[in-house]
């Protein structure tokens, strides 16, 4: 744990942005952005595009996870310029219908206790992605039921095998496209 912690997120983190064939100017939409890991990655990405990274923060889920930890985070990454934060529930999200380009989520979803919620979240996740757009969601449960929701929705998935060597726990990502 201590050496994911230390190291293995960000390798988790390039596992997952490497995923994206990027561009530079995409709107990117971090979901449970916590201190900002995924978000600042994507920014440093981007040119033109902007990376919104939201959170409800819960203190519970992630030790510092607050608002002025991650502009902090990303101050200090040289990308203030290239973010923005939202305080949304990715269960109801007030963005409008196919708004981004890539949306990503670590160690996030697992949080919403019930099945009917995750589902709402799997369904906001949709309904914001842009067609043409790639959704990628990486966490250690209910990755079947995920992979389901999305596909229910008509889009396309591909769920990898969990990396049990490199991430604690080990942790299945999900890409999502949205045609």
């Amino acid at each position: 744990m201590l050496v994911y912690s230390l190291y293995g997120k960000f390798a988790h983190r390039d596992r997952m942005l490497n995923k994206i064939s990027w561009k530079g100017d995409e709107q990117v939409l971090d979901i449970g952005t916590g201190k900002g890991l995924l978000m600042i990655g994507a920014a440093k990405r981007l040119t033109t595009g902007k990376s919104t990274g939201i959170d409800i923060w819960n203190a519970e889920d992630l030790t510092g996870n607050n608002q002025h930890n991650a502009l902090k985070n990303a101050a200090i990454e040289g990308v203030a310029d290239k973010i923005e934060i939202k305080n949304e529930n990715v269960m109801k999200m007030d963005f409008a219908d196919n708004s981004f380009d890539v949306i990503l989520s670590n160690l996030c979803l697992h949080n919403i206790y019930n099945k009917e919620g995750r589902s709402a979240a799997c369904k906001e996740i949709g309904r914001v992605l842009k067609p043409g757009g790639t959704a990628i969601i990486s966490d250690f449960r209910h990755g079947k039921e995920y992979k389901h929701n999305f596909e229910a929705l008509g889009l396309q998935t591909t769920a990898y095998t969990p990396n049990y060597f490199s991430t604690f726990p080990p942790l299945r990502i999900l890409v999502i496209k949205k045609l």
